[in-house]
């Protein structure tokens, strides 16, 4: 256990030693760092450079995906593109879930599925 905390603390040092300034947003209740567009920022928006934000404790939202380790050169902002709709629905069956972009499982079968998630990657069928 004490490798497994001195390991992260140590990735963490790294990241913050190889900060160079970028800013990132944070609002005023939140316990999370944002990109600019991000959607948890329509209240309150508070630029801060994201080595200071990382010091204070922020951890990177899940759902803007922004970096924790600044090289603008190899900074990539993920996009999630929706697939194609299905029209045939009843070849499938009768929806039970969805596994969303980030892996995870959900039992939703409606619209706003894995909307904390990044989106639905794909339905699960009976």
């Amino acid at each position: 256990m004490k490798k497994i905390l001195f390991l992260f603390l140590a990735y963490f040092a790294i990241a913050i030693n190889n900060c160079t300034a970028q800013t990132v947003y944070i609002t005023k209740t939140g316990s999370k760092y944002h990109v600019e567009n991000c959607r948890y920022l329509s209240e309150s928006k508070i630029p801060i450079e994201l080595k200071d934000a990382i010091e204070r404790g922020y951890q990177p939202c899940k759902v803007c995906h922004p970096s924790i380790s600044i090289d603008d050169s190899k900074q990539k902002q993920t996009v999630y593109k929706p697939r194609p709709p299905n029209n045939n629905n009843d070849a499938h069956g009768t929806r039970i879930g969805c596994i969303c972009n980030d892996g995870t499982r959900s039992n939703a079968t409606g619209r706003g599925a894995c909307s904390h998630h990044g989106g639905v990657d794909h339905w699960l069928y009976n």
